[in-house]
C-alpha cells in the first residue's frame, strides 16, 4: 500500500493529481486547508492525503503501458468512473490471455472415441454417437458360441466386489476422520492470529501489524473493531482492509498540537536517551527557523561535563545560560529572563526509586505558576516493557508528552503507537539522526503511518515529505 500527501489550491485540483497519479481506486484518507499560502499568490491550499493498493497501482501502469502517448493523455482526462472501467478490461484481457485453456488436439469428445479395426470404417456417423457398429469379424477365426454385444458409450459397470470393497474403505476414512476431530487442535496453526481467533481475511494485517511492532492486544482490538465496522464483502479485499487499518491508525494517533506552548520546556528520562541533543535540535530550531528569544538551564550537576557540554551550545547558539541548583535559582532566573519567550531545561537522570529521587526533584522543579510544558525522552530501540516501566516511574513529573529519538536506529517502530496509545500521551517530536538541527522533526498522524507501514525509508540526510516543521 501506498500512501501520500498532496497540495493544491482546491480540492478540484488535488482530486486530479490524485486520479493522475495513483489513478481511480485511490482512497482519501484526510484533508484539511493550509493558512499558510500555497504558490506564488500566497493563497490558501488544501492538503489531501491518499492512499492505494500495489495491487492497483500495478493495474493503472499496465493499462498505461498498453496505450499510445496521445491516447494517454486523453485517458487522464476522463471521469474516474470511466478510467476504471478501462483499467479494469485492460487487466482482465490480459488475465485472460495468460490462462486460456489449450484446445483438445480432436473435437470428438474423449467418450466418443473407438477403436476401429484396421481396413473398417465407421458407418452413419454422428455427432452425438451413441451406439457404434460392431466389428466385422474374420471368418477364418472361431466365432464365439453367444453374439457379439453392440459397443455402447463406456458406462460404469456395476461389480458387487469392487462396491463392497469401496464402501469398507470409505467407513474406515469416516472412522478415522472421527478419531482425528476427537485430538486436541491447539497445535494446528491455519494462518496467522488463528489461535487468537483472528480470522483468515484479517491474517495478512495481523501479520504485518504484529511484524512493525505494535502490540498484540492493540492489534486485536483493532482488528475486532474492523470486523464490526467493516461490510463482509469488503472485508475480503486486501486493500480496502489496509485502508480502513490506515485511516484507524491516523485517527487514534494522538501528536502535540501546539509543540511550543509553554514559557518553561522540561526535558527528562533515563539516562543515554537522547535528552541533552533533543534540547538542542530544538533550541536551534527555535533560534534559527522562528526567530525565538529563548535560554539554555541545566539541572544536571551531577554527570561530568554535562554542564560544560551545554554551555558550549548556548555560546554557539549566542543565547543565555544558567545553571539550577534549587527553586532560589529559578528565583532569579526567571527575573533575568522575563522578556524571553523560552526556557529549555536539561534535567538530570534521577531513578525516582524511593523519596529521596523525588524531593531532589522538586527542588530543581520551576515554582508552580510558571507555564511548564514536560517532555519525556524515550529512545525508539528501547523494548516495550522499558519504556513501559519508565514511563510509570516518571509520572511524578507529570509529563505533557513524549519525544521518540533514534528512528535511524530502530528496526520495528510499532512502540511509538503502543506508547501514546497506552499512556493516552501525545507524541512531541522524533530524533532521526546525530546533526543538529537538521535530524529532528515534529511528529504528524501521517509521519506515524508512514513508519508502521514501512512507506518512506528514514534517510537523515533528505528529509522529504517530512521535512521537520514546527507550529
Amino acid at each position: 500500500m501506498q500512501v501520500k500527501k498532496f497540495e493544491a489550491g482546491s480540492m478540484k485540483e488535488a482530486l486530479s493529481m490524485i486520479k493522475k497519479e495513483l489513478g481511480p481506486e485511490a482512497i482519501i484518507l484526510s484533508a484539511r486547508d493550509n493558512s499558510h499560502g500555497f504558490g506564488l499568490k500566497s493563497s490558501t491550499s488544501v492538503e489531501v492525503t491518499a492512499a492505494i493498493s500495489q495491487k492497483m497501482l500495478q493495474k493503472k501502469a499496465l493499462a498505461e503501458r498498453k496505450m499510445r502517448a496521445q491516447d494517454l493523455e486523453r485517458f487522464q482526462s476522463t471521469p474516474a468512473s470511466q478510467q476504471k472501467k478501462f483499467i479494469n478490461q485492460i487487466y482482465n484481457r490480459t488475465v485472460s490471455d495468460h490462462q486460456r485453456p489449450q484446445i483438445s488436439s480432436t473435437a470428438r469428445k474423449y467418450i466418443e472415441i473407438f477403436d476401429e479395426p484396421k481396413g473398417e470404417t465407421l458407418e452413419n456417423e454422428q455427432p452425438q454417437m451413441a451406439v457404434a457398429k460392431p466389428p466385422v469379424l474374420n471368418p477364418v477365426k472361431e466365432v464365439s458360441a453367444q453374439p457379439p454385444a453392440p459397443v455402447l458409450v463406456p458406462q460404469v459397470k456395476e461389480n458387487k466386489q469392487e462396491v463392497e470393497e469401496l464402501k469398507k474403505e470409505i467407513h474406515r476414512l469416516q472412522k478415522v476422520i472421527s478419531d482425528f476431530q476427537s485430538v486436541p487442535q491447539n497445535f494446528i496453526s491455519v494462518h496467522p492470529g488463528a489461535e487468537k481467533g483472528v480470522p483468515y481475511e484479517f491474517s495478512f494485517i495481523y501479520e504485518k501489524m504484529r511484524r512493525v511492532g505494535v502490540a498484540e492486544d492493540t492489534t486485536l482490538q483493532l482488528i475486532d473493531e474492523a470486523r464490526k465496522t467493516l461490510p463482509e464483502s469488503e472485508q475480503r479485499k486486501k486493500h480496502l482492509v489496509d485502508a480502513w487499518m490506515a485511516q484507524k491508525i491516523l485517527k487514534t494517533t494522538r501528536v502535540s498540537n501546539n509543540p511550543l506552548e509553554g514559557k518553561i520546556h522540561i526535558f527528562t528520562g533515563p539516562s543515554g536517551q537522547g535528552k541533552t541533543s533533543s534540547l538542542v535540535k530544538l533550541a536551534s530550531q527555535m533560534v534559527v527557523n522562528h526567530s525565538k528569544k529563548i535560554a539554555l538551564v541545566t539541572g544536571d550537576t551531577f554527570k561530568v561535563g554535562a554542564a560544560d557540554q551545554l554551555k558550549i551550545f548556548a555560546q554557539i547558539l549566542n543565547v543565555p545560560f544558567a545553571v539550577i541548583r534549587n527553586q532560589k535559582d529559578w528565583q532569579h532566573v526567571l527575573q533575568e529572563l522575563a522578556d524571553y519567550d523560552h526556557i529549555l531545561m536539561d534535567f538530570p537522570n534521577v531513578p525516582l526509586r524511593d523519596i529521596e529521587d523525588i524531593d531532589q526533584v522538586k527542588k530543581l522543579l520551576p515554582p508552580e505558576g510558571v507555564k511548564t510544558r514536560t517532555h519525556l525522552v524515550l529512545s525508539a530501540t528501547s523494548k516495550n516493557s522499558d519504556v513501559e516501566e519508565t514511563a510509570r516511574r516518571y509520572r511524578f513529573f507529570k509529563f505533557n508528552d513524549v519525544i521518540f529519538t533514534r528512528l535511524d536506529e530502530a528496526v520495528h517502530h510499532g512502540l511509538i503507537y503502543n506508547f501514546q496509545k497506552k499512556f493516552e500521551t501525545p507524541i512531541h517530536s522524533f530524533g532521526v539522526g546525530s546533526k543538529i538541527p537538521e535530524d529532528f522533526e515534529i511528529a504528524t498522524r501521517e509521519r506515524v503511518l508512514d513508519l508502521l507501514f514501512k512507506l518512506t525509508k528514514i534517510n537523515s540526510s533528505e528529509r522529504g515529505p517530512h521535512e521537520s516543521r514546527l507550529g
